[in-house]
């Protein structure tokens, strides 16, 4: 069910099927559901300057991960 929401997304946005970009983003996007349902002790207590569990860093990596990819297949 998630593959076949996230292709017809894909379509909508971009008209086409991504390819093994596609692919990559779904896997993109599974991440980042984990990172969402992940306990986060900052999401209480307001550490700027802690990340105990690196989720603020494994969200800030995702996301350049994510431009990257969608910048490129925009150019096209």
């Amino acid at each position: 069910m998630h593959r076949v929401s996230l292709k017809n997304m894909l379509e909508s946005v971009f008209g086409s099927s991504l390819g093994n970009d596609g692919e990559e983003l779904g896997l993109m996007v599974r991440e980042g559901y984990e990172l969402i349902s992940e306990f986060n002790l900052e999401d209480y207590f307001s550490l700027c300057f802690l990340d105990f569990s690196g989720v603020k860093r494994r969200c800030n990596k995702l996301s350049s991960k994510v431009n990257e990819l969608l910048g490129k297949n925009c150019q096209r």
